[in-house]
């Protein structure tokens, strides 16, 4: 029913500009947010192309027969670009303030550390360092050994970031590519 609608809006198009015109999609959105763009506008980076509507009525599709919402939606969910390689650092994390509303609200929120963690017999310079991997198995396997090192470590005494008197926790954490500060953004009160 949605790709039925965006074919529509496709043709309506393409026929009042008489330019051909594509149905596009940005990954991880809802379906019903399809866009239309020239053909030869440059398809946003995050964005997939599903089909092109001629100025002559026809929709030629790069799913089928290009009639099925189903498979259209699993086309651009298989269409998610995969990561070059994977990260593992050693994050901060603590809660953070959000703002008054409501009687007050608190997020988690973590940055990669950027000091070597010194003095703790089971963990190695190195340990502090990223590393990457190319597959999310292999980063997972180290991120968890990396977590026990932790929890007898510098995590050893440690409040949870849900305590009162929380001072942060150390976790190491697999992201896709380089390691970053995470939310990102920040979320904000709706």
């Amino acid at each position: 029913m949605i790709y039925e609608i965006a074919k529509a809006d496709a043709v309506e198009r393409a026929q009042k500009t008489q330019k051909n015109v594509d149905i596009c999609y940005y990954r991880g959105v809802s379906p019903h947010n399809y866009f239309i763009k020239d053909v030869d506008q440059p398809l946003p980076e995050d964005a997939i192309h599903v089909s092109t509507a001629h100025c002559n009525g026809i929709v030629v599709s790069e799913v089928g027969d290009g009639s099925d919402d189903e498979a259209v939606m699993e086309y651009v969910e298989e269409e998610e670009p995969k990561p070059d390689y994977y990260s593992v650092a050693i994050h901060f994390v603590d809660r953070c303030y959000g703002g008054p509303e409501e009687g007050g609200w608190w997020y988690n929120a973590g940055h990669p550390i950027t000091e070597v963690l010194k003095g703790y017999d089971n963990m190695t310079p190195e340990d502090s360092l990223p590393k990457c991997f190319l597959t999310e198995d292999e980063a997972q396997t180290y991120c968890d050994l990396l977590n026990n090192k932790l929890a007898a470590g510098p995590n050893k005494g440690r409040r949870s970031i849900y305590s009162m008197a929380s001072e942060g926790r150390y976790q190491a954490m697999v992201q896709a590519g380089w390691p970053h500060a995470w939310p990102n953004p920040a979320p904000h009160y709706e």
